[in-house]
């Protein structure tokens, strides 16, 4: 059976019973509750343990070998800043978006006291914020980069994880070498852990989920379901806007990138892997769109595996819901917080089983509860499908984009070589 599969069973089974449990008011399931409640809560506390020394090596690994890659050489600047341009823009629009639309939510009183209850979120949840522009912008060079990390500051963490990679991008080759070593290790051991913990997933979305439909009833089942369709619509929103950023920046008419998108759009939507869609993006560059061929050996890669287009939009999404749904105040500058620290998010941390994972520090930040992690991950499976479908898309309108920017050889290459 598939781990996606078996977290969703877990998911079911346990708001059964905890509603079953809540409506019942029996002795023996409420005991029972209350028995599983801490495995839910350790299975949150190992995921968390994982997110300082993961982000921190994985951040300084990718932007220490990109700001030395011959990416960087190759395509220029330009590329990288069409790829933050649009990641800044998608998190901005769901920013803006989302809290529009989650105010028409229902949303009484009474379910968020319970949902607060369920996922352990006290009156004070949200992390204080700085109450002017100036104190914002001042917080976010850390002085003290081991405190920052220990009160969960995950911005100004990110901050100092991007001036020590380009610094570190800027040191003699055997020094960058031992020190990138090192945090290559720090991160591939923090994925095997966090390999342990999506394995034993399907227990603790049990745990949180018993709780959650102990506590709040039916109604978890119909938030549970808001948010899949919320996150859908963000995602294929965000999908249609892409093919304006191929015809508007790319020059290419509308229907040709339409159909030369459609089959590697396929593809991914159908494995939910970019990287399984990346022979027919490949294609596509080459034979639909006729871009030129540094387009589709090295930006194409480059932007697959760097490049997540929607995980802003749909972090900053996920939380703005769960802010509403829990009652917590986001605030303006909490929201603009998000942006930077969600395309960092995107960039810096790399695909594992359950994406979710990566949205930990953007929810920490919101200050949110972790345990609602574990519910977003149990019912993943939907709202993924929809994020591989706008990565794969934002690739290509990406790619259009780089190439009229990038200038072409005005003389042929020889056979081989790297254009």
């Amino acid at each position: 059976m598939p781990p996606t599969a078996r977290v969703l069973i877990g998911l079911l089974v346990g708001l059964g019973l905890g509603i079953l449990a809540a409506a019942a008011r029996m002795t023996q399931l409420l005991t029972f509750v209350d028995l599983f409640r801490p495995l839910g809560t350790l299975w949150v506390n190992a995921i968390l343990m994982t997110v300082v020394p993961l982000v921190v090596a994985s951040l300084v690994v990718s932007l220490a070998s990109v700001a030395d890659s011959r990416v960087v050489g190759t395509l220029g600047w330009r590329a990288i800043t069409v790829l933050s341009t649009l990641l800044f823009a998608g998190g901005t629009a769901s920013a803006l978006l989302t809290p529009a639309i989650v105010k028409w939510l229902p949303n009484d009183v009474g379910t968020v006291t319970a949902l607060r209850a369920a996922m352990g979120a006290g009156p004070s949840a949200a992390l204080p914020v700085p109450a002017s522009l100036a104190q914002w912008v001042g917080s976010l060079m850390p002085s003290n980069v081991v405190r920052a990390a220990a009160d969960g500051a995950m911005l100004p963490l990110v901050v100092f994880s991007l001036v020590f990679a380009l610094a570190l991008a800027r040191v003699d080759a055997e020094p960058r070498r031992l020190a990138l070593g090192f945090f290559e290790a720090v991160g591939q051991a923090m994925l095997v852990v966090l390999g342990w913990v999506i394995r034993v997933a399907p227990i603790g979305v049990f745990a949180l989920a018993l709780s959650l439909g102990s506590q709040v009833g039916v109604t978890a089942a119909g938030v549970i379901a808001t948010y899949v369709m919320l996150s859908v619509a963000l995602c294929l929103g965000t999908t249609a806007a892409l093919y304006a950023v191929a015809v508007i920046g790319g020059r290419i008419p509308l229907r040709r990138f339409a159909q030369a998108a459609a089959p590697s759009q396929a593809v991914g939507a159908s494995t939910r892997s970019s990287l399984a869609a990346l022979p027919a993006m490949l294609q596509a560059a080459e034979s639909e769109l006729g871009l030129p061929p540094m387009v589709g050996g090295v930006f194409l890669p480059f932007a697959v595996a760097t490049f997540k287009f929607t995980s802003p939009v749909a972090y900053i999404g996920a939380a703005c819901f769960l802010a509403h749904a829990l009652g917590v105040e986001l605030g303006t500058l909490r929201l603009v917080s998000l942006i930077p620290l969600a395309v960092a998010m995107s960039l810096g941390v790399p695909g594992v089983p359950g994406g979710w994972f990566t949205a930990t520090p953007v929810f920490v930040a919101a200050g949110l509860p972790p345990e609602s992690i574990g519910i977003l991950i149990a019912v993943d499976t939907i709202p993924d499908i929809f994020r591989t479908l706008g990565n794969v898309t934002a690739d290509l309108a990406a790619a259009t984009v780089v190439a009229r920017l990038v200038p072409r050889p005005t003389q042929p290459l020889p056979l081989g070589a790297p254009y």
